[in-house]
């Protein structure tokens, strides 16, 4: 079978389980020949090898079990760059990388800033800001396999920066030394029955602590709320991301944080809140 045959079968059998059936199909089938997708488009009348249709075919039936299609190919872009996945993080959304801008905008004129990513998960923050900031980062998250896909990460996205890196075991603030310029944390915010409804969705692959911020969803933000002062500088700021209920919340949490922005994602809701030590 041709290339183009193949896609056209493989998107057939993936059509009720994916909104983008031909997508998926044309990523594993580049993954499968260890090409780009772009490389598809020009070698639609290629011939594909028995052994590459059996590869395949077991990818397809991943994806068919509902299985992100991120894990299986084991990659996922984020801002600028092609991060390590598997199913010991959260899958980068793109809606995330507002939060990554906002915080290049903050240190532009911050060479030496200190920054610490929170419940980092692939590190897909601030290896982000890393890349393209000059700083000192610290990835810490609660969960130890985590940190081990952003080490991963770390060298891949910014090998030459490792000595600039720290990573931290840490349930939020629990093992955090010292202040810092600038905090960027994506916490869990699904309420429980939001978490438990990702059964038999693509999130349900994904690791729970990611998602689950207890009965309203908001049981992680506030207790980094509550303690992400002590860990600023003055004129420090805390960049969080927000679920789509998140903007009440982020404006009467008990903080010592001044709240001085939220930020619109693509789809118009507030998704980043911007808070700032004020001192």
């Amino acid at each position: 079978m041709s290339v183009a045959e193949i896609i056209r079968a493989a998107a057939e059998r993936l059509k009720n389980v994916s909104d983008t059936p031909r997508l998926d199909a044309e990523i594993l089938l580049a993954h499968v020949r260890g090409v780009e997708r772009s490389d598809l488009l020009t070698a639609y009348g290629a011939k594909v090898s028995g052994e590459e249709q059996t590869r395949l075919d077991a990818l397809v039936e991943r994806r068919l079990s509902r299985e992100p299609v991120a894990y299986i190919v084991g990659r996922k872009y984020f801002f600028e760059d092609e991060f390590f996945v598997d199913r010991r993080v959260l899958i980068p959304r793109p809606d995330t990388e507002h939060l990554v801008e906002e915080a290049l905008r903050l240190l532009r004129y911050r060479p030496d800033a200190r920054i610490l990513d929170l419940c980092c998960g692939s590190g897909c923050i601030g290896l982000s800001i890393l890349h393209f900031a000059g700083a000192r980062l610290i990835l810490a998250d609660l969960s130890e396999g985590a940190l081990a896909v952003a080490r991963i990460n770390a060298e891949r996205i910014v090998p030459g920066r490792l000595n600039d890196i720290t990573f931290v075991a840490s349930d939020l603030f629990a093992n955090i030394e010292g202040t810092f310029d600038l905090i960027a944390v994506n916490p869990p915010y699904l309420t429980v029955a939001e978490t438990d409804a990702l059964a038999g969705t693509p999130g349900a692959h994904e690791p729970r602590i990611a998602f689950d911020g207890g009965p309203d969803g908001f049981d992680v933000s506030r207790r980094i709320l509550a303690d992400a002062h002590r860990y600023l500088k003055p004129g420090g700021h805390l960049l969080m991301e927000l679920g789509f209920l998140g903007a009440p919340m982020a404006r009467t949490a008990r903080t010592e944080l001044k709240l001085v922005d939220v930020l619109k994602d693509y789809a118009g809701i507030e998704r980043v809140a911007v808070f700032t030590s004020g001192r």
